[in-house]
């Protein structure tokens, strides 16, 4: 596990630590988790998740992962806070997500739902506080043409109840191994 940390001034030292541990039950099914733990003075930050992923078929699998944070300063991260409520002083909450993937040799589709509650705070996480995001891509390849993608994506403010409803196609077309052109 890497941890980055990024400041933008120098202060007092202080620790980060982290654990993460997978297991892998059968083979077919896969359990895991991880705990960060840094001890910043300006803020002190804990996360720790859980997540397992199950083997379905050949070329599928199910992902599920939650994940709780706590902190000292809810306001210290604007990015992850950007939909929640900006007078709140939550310093913790949970978030969630579901996965399913099934990528054989002549597509790829992957199907998603992802939440967060307003104190959830973790710049690596796919969902900012406050928001609940459901979606489906697919991509296959057509011969002589390209790489056709499609998407359609649902994703909600819990705060003002705010929803957001998508739906895209393209075509990419490689050239030359250095060039690629997406019309969509």
């Amino acid at each position: 596990m890497r941890i980055t940390v990024e400041a933008d001034e120098i202060g007092e030292e202080y620790q980060v630590g982290c654990l993460s541990l997978s297991y892998a039950m059968k083979s077919h099914l896969k359990i895991g988790g991880s705990f960060v733990q840094s001890n910043d003075p300006l803020q002190e930050e804990q996360i720790a998740s859980l997540n397992t992923v199950v083997k379905v078929g050949q070329y599928g699998k199910f992902i599920a992962e939650v994940a709780q944070s706590k902190n000292t300063d809810s306001t210290a991260d604007q990015i992850t806070q950007i939909n929640s409520d900006s007078i709140s002083e939550k310093n913790e909450g949970t978030a969630a997500r579901v996965e399913f993937e099934y990528a054989p040799s002549f597509a790829h589709v992957r199907a998603y739902h992802q939440q967060a509650e307003d104190g959830f705070q973790n710049d690596a996480a796919t969902i900012s506080a406050g928001r609940k995001e459901s979606g489906v891509k697919a991509s296959a390849p057509v011969a002589k043409l390209g790489l056709a993608r499609i998407e359609a994506i649902r994703t909600e403010d819990q705060d003002n109840n705010g929803v957001r409803t998508g739906l895209s196609a393209s075509l990419e077309r490689n050239f030359f191994k250095i060039l690629a052109v997406e019309l969509g």
